[in-house]
């Protein structure tokens, strides 16, 4: 399904057809507390993200990548208080664990405490939170830009009265219009390039902060144009099991990386090789077309 410019434009500007979509309950995700006085510095001498220009009821996207610049952990970001001294990171539960123990290794003797919390995570409109959550804000999604998604977080009982659906999917629908992927389905650990998948469009990756994790390796992607995939937004008309490969003309050139149900029709993400999208070959997956959604198509700013 494919978002018009005026469909686009009526979304933004009345919150109702996105609370109906987005009272969700973020299952299989959790969330790690960085504390201390050094912690900002710590998290910004390792990840992508330039975390200084972090500003508060904010959540940004970041990675902590491979030094060869592949991503090993997506994050989502905040701070957990306005003296710049508390964040909080998001990532699948499954790999909390994971990540507690490689931050642990490159702390080294700085003065921070890592905790992870029990907190439940919700996906909610941003211009309904308000409303609905009194003096609990939430958190803006920056990766949305215009277009207005929040996150809340909270120990205990939450309000479930406008829950969505347990598998995510109208959120999933809403990021794979967007072309923003999340979690490690979607970004393989030790696979996924950070500029391929688009984490540099939506703020994730900052070339001016100075050096990261993997960051010469990134850098010298973007500066000679080395990229020859890119995540893009496709629509099917039948379920895909996922991963599955993509071919263009008997070649490989991509691979479905999820899908899931969109109105009568079905809308996935996957990681296609630039030459293949400007061939105008019919791209397969399992003996059917997929249609990629073009930039001017989808609802994501280049």
């Amino acid at each position: 399904m494919m978002m018009t410019k005026s469909e686009n434009t009526n979304q933004q500007q009345s919150p109702e057809p996105l609370k109906a979509l987005f009272q969700e309950h973020m299952k299989g995700r959790g969330c790690l507390a960085v504390t201390g006085d050094e912690a900002e510095a710590f998290l910004n001498d390792l990840l992508t993200l330039d975390i200084t220009t972090l500003a508060p009821e904010t959540i940004a996207s970041a990675a902590l990548l491979t030094p060869q610049g592949r991503i090993l952990f997506d994050l989502l970001i905040s701070r957990i208080s306005h003296d710049g001294q508390g964040f909080r990171l998001e990532c699948d539960l499954d790999r909390r664990d994971e990540l507690l123990k490689k931050l642990r290794l490159y702390r080294l003797r700085r003065a921070i405490d890592f905790t992870p919390t029990d907190e439940q995570i919700h996906v909610v409109p941003y211009k309904v939170r308000g409303q609905d959550r009194g003096q609990d804000r939430g958190y803006k999604d920056l990766r949305f830009r215009d277009h207005h998604i929040c996150r809340f977080y909270a120990v205990g009982n939450f309000d479930n009265d406008h829950e969505g659906e347990s598998d995510h999917s109208a959120y999933q629908v809403y990021r794979y219009r967007h072309v923003i992927p999340e979690g490690q389905a979607e970004l393989p650990p030790e696979k996924a390039l950070p500029l391929e998948a688009g984490l540099d469009k939506h703020g994730a990756v900052s070339f001016d902060k100075g050096c990261f994790i993997g960051q010469e390796v990134t850098a010298r992607t973007r500066y000679r144009g080395l990229l020859k995939r890119r995540y893009t937004a496709f629509t099917a008309r039948a379920a895909i099991t996922y991963p599955a490969d993509i071919h263009a003309d008997d070649r490989l050139v991509g691979e479905v990386l999820g899908c899931t149900k969109d109105g009568d029709g079905w809308i996935g993400l996957a990681n296609i090789r630039l030459d293949a999208l400007s061939s105008g070959q019919p791209l397969i997956v399992e003996s059917r077309q997929i249609i990629p959604i073009t930039a001017d198509e989808s609802t994501t700013k280049a």
